[in-house]
């Protein structure tokens, strides 16, 4: 509550006497590193981040900030294994397998992308940014055909968000210079 009405010290001080009380509450690791980066301490967070995940080797929230310092961090090799032991420990999260096929398609890794997003598909069928980064993927290999069928499957979400459709639109515009059906 406190850390939703920007209330950052106060926070930090409660979330600081909870890890210490139980250190093994990952959820409590997670909030107080929240709470240390809304201070602006963000090598804080970090050193709260790898206590919470040593202390708290099986969550997977802790496992997927992790994974997205280090990509942002540009290790995208131990981030990748990272976002893999995210989807290990919450196989009903999709969420890792997104990042990890946004990480795999920077560098390079196009097997690697399609394959953690149809993996996504297989355990949420239908999900949005699954099938728009397909969508976008057949889009930039020039695969007209493919990139229409996953519009079709976009547009029958009903929780699409609107800039993800919009992304979808621009990048179709821009590679065949006309407007999607």
């Amino acid at each position: 509550m406190l850390l939703n009405e920007h209330q950052f010290d106060q926070a930090r001080r409660q979330l600081e006497k909870a890890v210490e009380l139980t250190p093994t509450d990952s959820d409590a690791w997670l909030q107080l590193m929240n709470a240390q980066r809304g201070q602006g301490d963000d090598p804080g967070a970090i050193n709260t981040l790898l206590k919470g995940l040593a202390l708290c080797p099986q969550s997977p929230s802790l496992h997927f900030e992790y994974a997205r310092y280090l990509k942002a961090g540009n290790r995208p090799a131990e981030a990748i294994g990272e976002f893999r032991r995210t989807y290990e420990l919450r196989p009903s999260d999709v969420s890792p397998l997104i990042e990890l096929a946004g990480l795999s398609f920077a560098l390079n890794r196009n097997a690697d992308g399609l394959a953690a997003l149809n993996q996504a598909l297989e355990r949420q069928p239908g999900h949005p940014l699954a099938l728009a980064s397909l969508a976008v993927y057949a889009i930039m290999v020039g695969d007209e055909k493919t990139a229409l069928q996953r519009w079709a499957q976009i547009r029958q979400q009903p929780k699409t968000p609107a800039e993800v459709v919009a992304g979808v639109r621009q990048a179709y515009e821009r590679r065949f210079g006309r407007s999607l059906p």
